[in-house]
């Protein structure tokens, strides 16, 4: 029997390696014949493209099929291999707000190998580092920048006046450090060994996609339900660009994630849940949302446990005081560093920009249903403007668009991941609706933070919103609508999926190179 089964293991993996690799191959052709008009340059890195899916393609079927293989294995693997793409494929400075996010980061390294700034707001950086980090990489990558991509990977090591530092005079976006740490350790570590800065470029983002497949991993093995639905959202392009770059959306949307599925794995479990997770889940919200006051919403899991998980009542009041007590602490510690600065009219507390005359608090106190006008009034481009931002149809400087086809896949796959299997537990009515309250409070508040930080007195809609601050929602969202009792799948495994998405980011590879050159 056990021969027989390893057997029907080895045959699935030869059968699903020959559609993998087909459906590589046939990808990859289709796309050079499209595109006859390529230089000689395009089509040699085009060819490195084609080989590099046709090779992952089979590593990813291995693990797909391997005996005993499980789902997080391979959405790391997976994830690893499309976002070293990610890499090469979208160059430096083309993720959102990626030149910043690099700066930040190499200040941070700066800190910690003690490098003294002349005055406040400085930092040093090498000379190569200065001179490469935005004059060969503009925001719009065309063939050129390919081309300088390739000519610097000739050189892996730098020395002489190259090694001298400079000091930069550039205001850095204050931040929380621990949105950095992976990519200063690349940093550092590229500095160290005297890298040159292509090379050390590429460390720091390999270093923030390496973390972001490790939470996404952990949050996939975690959560009881849903798992097909959080691995093809760990590859949704959106996700892919910002894990492959310098972005601390990364580790913040990874640990997001990690906090969503940990939640789930409370919220299902019969057992009765001890003190120290619960201390765990508010440690995993309090991590990331400091670096980011947009997903301060995201608190609101703490405060729907279901009351089997306390010993006796008592237990749960302390617990619910305590747990607001220190929501408040969090909400007031990232005001005072997200919105400065605070000061007084009347009785209500204003933030004050000076980049713009904008809706304040005190505003909303004194016209209270004014945002909900706001809310209910949001234009329809606007949504679609959030389903593109979160999907990833609209990549790098929000000009790389990959199309409707492909990201409305990518979705149909997410949606399918949250199907149940036969053996994976039902949710019911009660937990449906708890699910989508949240969703709704989190949408709500998320709406709320940008009208009262981002928008302009008299503007059409709030403004200031990403469709990549509801990724973490996503999840819950595809569970409450697709995970029914009476629907199930048997013949699709989370595992089909996964490799699915994995073609479908093949397309995506090759639609982003083809627009670029």
């Amino acid at each position: 029997m056990e021969e027989e089964k390893r057997s029907m293991n080895w045959g699935a993996f030869l059968g699903m390696s020959g559609v993998v690799l087909l459906a590589s191959i046939v990808i990859c052709i289709v796309y050079a014949r499209m595109h006859p008009e390529w230089s000689a340059f395009s089509k040699g890195f085009f060819t490195v493209l084609a080989v590099y899916l046709v090779a992952t393609g089979l590593g990813v079927s291995f693990f797909a099929f391997r005996e005993r293989g499980k789902l997080e294995n391979l959405f790391f693997f997976t994830a690893l291999a499309i976002g070293f793409l990610y890499i090469f494929i979208l160059p430096p400075n083309t993720a959102p707000d990626e030149q910043a996010h690099f700066t930040a980061a190499y200040a941070d390294a700066d800190v910690i190998l003690g490098a003294e700034s002349k005055k406040p707001f400085t930092f040093q950086m090498r000379v190569e580092d200065l001179t490469y980090a935005s004059a060969l990489f503009p925001m719009d990558p065309t063939e050129a920048t390919y081309q300088n991509l390739t000519a610097l990977l000739k050189d892996p090591f730098t020395s002489g006046d190259a090694l001298s530092y400079t000091t930069v005079d550039e205001m850095i976006t204050p931040s929380v450090p621990n949105g950095y740490f992976p990519q200063t350790v690349g940093i550092l570590l590229g500095r160290i060994f005297h890298f040159s800065f292509i090379y050390m470029y590429i460390l720091g983002r390999f270093m923030n996609l390496l973390c972001f497949a490790l939470l996404l991993r952990f949050a996939i093995k975690l959560t009881p339900i849903g798992k097909g639905t959080f691995a093809v959202i760990g590859l949704f392009p959106m996700c892919m660009e910002l894990a492959a770059s310098y972005s601390y959306d990364a580790v913040i949307i990874g640990t997001a994630f990690l906090a969503v599925a940990y939640w789930l794995y409370l919220y299902m479990r019969p057992e009765q849940v001890h003190l120290a997770e619960l201390a765990l889940l508010f440690f995993l919200l309090v991590f990331f949302i400091p670096i980011k006051a947009v997903y301060v919403p995201f608190l609101i899991l703490t405060l729907f446990l279901p009351a089997r998980v306390f010993i006796d009542g008592k237990q749960r009041a302390i617990y619910y005081v305590s747990i607001s007590v220190l929501i408040l602490a969090v909400v007031a510690f990232v005001a005072y560093i997200n919105i400065a600065p605070i000061t007084r009219s009347g009785n209500a507390p204003v933030a004050e920009r000076t980049d713009a005359d904008l809706i304040t608090v005190s505003d909303f106190f004194a016209a209270p249903l004014e945002f909900f006008r706001y809310l209910i009034a949001v234009p329809g481009e606007i949504y679609e403007f959030y389903y593109l931002t979160m999907i990833g149809g609209a990549l790098g400087p929000l000009t790389i668009g990959i199309g409707y086809t492909l990201i409305n896949l990518y979705c149909l796959t997410a949606a399918v991941g949250a199907v149940r299997r036969i053996e994976a537990p039902a949710i019911g009515g009660s937990k449906r609706t708890l699910f989508v309250l949240i969703i709704v409070g989190v949408y709500v508040l998320t709406l709320f933070i940008f009208y009262i930080t981002w928008t302009p007195v008299g503007a059409a809609y709030i403004q200031g919103i990403q469709g990549r601050y509801f990724l973490p929602v996503l999840p819950l969202l595809a569970i409450s609508l697709f995970s029914y009792k009476k629907l199930s799948r048997k013949w699709i495994t989370d595992k089909h999926l996964l490799v699915f998405a994995y073609l479908l980011q093949c397309v995506t590879v090759l639609q982003i190179f083809s627009l670029i050159v």
